[in-house]
């Protein structure tokens, strides 16, 4: 016979995997490092980054299960630690995209083949990709919102491992497909004569969600 108790964690895990979906794909500071690596690097560089955004996620899941991201968002002295320390580090990426951006103008770049800048290190990649989400408050509350919905005092161990799982898989499969889509031959030509401008964009953006994270 059917176990109504399985059969209602299906349902509600495949919910959960629809619901981390579209957080996913939501614009963002994860969304915007990978769209200036998938732009800017090799798509070794894309994958790293976006492998460090799933693992980003794991100490937000353990956070939420054990309890402790509910400690942070009740506490007005932790969510600051936690939000300062993410607009820094926004801020710091900002800095790379705009006082580092790409040296050639378009005039000097081949029409119709984009040449990438040189690859930073793997390890620097996936760091920025972790950080970018360990150090996000909002995804924070986000786990709060979302696990409370899904993650009860009965569910079982093994439950809320496959709930932390589809976080991190979901997340690291969805960025590594858009760096993909990002090294499309068929952008090639329109990266050319716009990487330098896209670099500044991002650096722009970055700010913006850093001082976003400030007032809030």
């Amino acid at each position: 016979m059917p176990d109504p108790a399985f059969d209602n964690f299906t349902a509600n895990f495949l919910l959960f995997c629809v619901v981390m979906f579209g957080a996913s794909l939501f614009p963002g500071p994860s969304f915007l490092l990978t769209f200036r690596n998938g732009l800017k690097y090799s798509s070794r560089i894309g994958i790293a980054g976006a492998i460090g955004l799933g693992f980003g996620l794991l100490p937000n899941v353990l956070a939420s299960i054990l309890g402790v991201a509910a400690l942070i968002h009740s506490s007005d002295m932790l969510y600051d630690l936690v939000r300062y320390a993410g607009a820094a580090f926004l801020m710091l990426l900002g800095i790379q995209s705009l006082f580092f951006a790409h040296a050639k103008t378009a005039a000097k770049m081949p029409a119709l083949k984009h040449e990438r800048q040189p690859d930073p290190s793997l390890k620097r990649a996936f760091i920025e990709g972790f950080l970018t989400n360990a150090t996000n408050p909002k995804g924070i509350l986000f786990f709060v919102a979302v696990f409370t919905q899904f993650v009860t005092a009965e569910t079982v161990l093994w439950q809320k491992a496959a709930y932390g799982t589809a976080s991190f898989l979901i997340e690291m499969i969805w960025f590594c497909c858009l760096t993909l889509i990002l090294h499309h031959p068929a952008l090639d030509k329109f990266t050319a004569f716009f990487m330098k401008y896209i670099d500044r964009l991002c650096g722009f953006l970055f700010f913006c969600l850093a001082l976003k994270l400030l007032i809030a």
